[in-house]
């Protein structure tokens, strides 16, 4: 009896003790997780570190961007109903037939009223344009151009152009700046080519025009005045209505090879924008890659003149957008700017050493967008008391602390 009460007694203190170890085993291995895991994170947290690691930084400013393109429109030579055989945006070669006109009695088309009336505000005399430097140089370049140009619809285009910038200049000399009431009537297919429907070189051809096809040329961009581009409509009319009216316009080609974007920026910014530099526009379609091809300060605004080759859906009915123009795209070390600090006027962070403690280490940033830095990796030479020196820095996977 004795004997038994014993063993009893033994086995509910070895019950016991094993209800005992197992809480004290989960409890220890949920304390191993939380070392082994979540420590880290939460005192990367506590102590504000980060890992150095290569990436991408783009230096971008959004600018109101104004599209100038080689574009021809063409009217109608009669009246008729219309059968094309190109739809919108599509690229039509060299000597292609667009249309094709059926002759027939008068159509009463009255969806052009805000196209026409555009246009003939510029055939009266008003201008998106204002006179500056350069003026006579640009008559005299264009006038060669005319000069040695064999296809009409290049001259007829080029000698409009002329009498538009001709036009500046007696404005300069008479101190006639104010604008006109626009009521012209003179035909609007001065503007273009009339009677014609094939293309002279290959181009996107499209049916969308906002009248200010003649403003927004090429040869002319140079004098494009800001407060008048600003305040302008720019509306598109689609002109594909299957009847066309003598006189009315068509469509349009647009030259996809090379196209322009025109934008002004602040003195502040001149420095992001040198001649040639490369650049690349974000569109919604996509970016699209091209250079600076000129910039001039009249005195009053700083305009920069942008040019693309890079072909673009959209780019027929393109003219106005505000978009992010970005003029560097770098590839190395990141470092977000608020780990970075100074130490005897030199720019530096503090890496963590294998025991755990900050040391600081010189680094030399390339660029900047104002909230991360791309710096040097490994080595960086710098010129200290005369003699070219060759300076330790941060590596790719340092980790870096901030020092408050």
């Amino acid at each position: 009896m004795g004997i038994k009460t014993v063993k009893n007694s033994k086995a509910k203190k070895k019950r016991n003790l094993i209800k005992l170890i197992i809480p004290i085993y989960f409890i220890i291995l949920i304390a191993l997780i939380i070392i082994v895991y979540a420590y880290p994170k939460m005192s990367g947290v506590l102590s504000k570190t980060m890992i150095v690691e290569y990436g991408n930084l783009q230096i971008a400013n959004e600018l109101e961007c104004y599209i100038v393109k080689d574009e021809t429109v063409y009217f109608a030579g009669e009246s008729g109903n219309v059968k094309y055989n190109y739809s919108e945006g599509d690229m039509a070669r060299s000597g292609a037939s667009v249309l094709l006109i059926e002759p027939s009695a008068d159509k009463d088309n009255n969806n052009y009223d805000k196209y026409n009336k555009k246009v003939r505000s510029f055939l009266g005399g008003n201008s998106l344009l204002s006179p500056s430097a350069g003026l006579d140089e640009a008559i005299t370049e264009l006038q060669s151009l005319y000069e040695n140009s064999s296809e009409e619809t290049e001259k007829s285009i080029l000698n409009f152009q002329i009498q538009k910038l001709s036009g500046l200049g007696e404005s300069k000399e008479n101190g006639q700046g104010q604008e006109k009431d626009g009521e012209d009537n003179t035909s609007v297919d001065q503007v273009g080519v009339s009677g014609t429907y094939s293309i002279d070189k290959s181009s996107i051809i499209s049916y969308c025009l906002d009248g200010y096809e003649s403003e927004f040329s090429p040869y002319t961009m140079q004098f494009l005045d800001k407060n008048k581009v600003s305040a302008i409509d720019t509306d598109n009319t689609d002109v594909s209505s299957g009847t066309a009216t003598k006189g009315e316009p068509v469509f349009k080609s647009v030259d996809a090879r090379v196209w322009y974007a025109v934008a002004w920026i602040k003195d502040s910014e001149l420095g992001k924008y040198e001649k040639d530099k490369a650049i690349s526009m974000k569109l919604p379609g996509g970016s699209v890659s091209g250079s600076i091809q000129n910039v001039i300060d009249n005195g009053k605004d700083i305009m920069i003149i942008m040019a693309f080759n890079s072909y673009y859906q959209d780019l027929a009915s393109l003219r106005k957008i505000t978009t992010e123009i970005v003029t560097s795209d770098y590839r190395g070390l990141i470092i977000d700017n608020s780990f970075i600090a100074s130490k005897d006027g030199v720019p530096g962070v503090y890496v963590v050493n294998v025991t755990g403690e900050a040391e600081f280490t010189p680094i030399k940033v390339k660029t900047t967008d104002g909230k991360f830095s791309l710096v040097e990796s490994g080595y960086y030479t710098e010129t200290i008391d005369g003699e070219l020196k060759q300076i330790k820095t941060v590596q790719v996977y340092d980790e870096i602390r901030k020092i408050d």
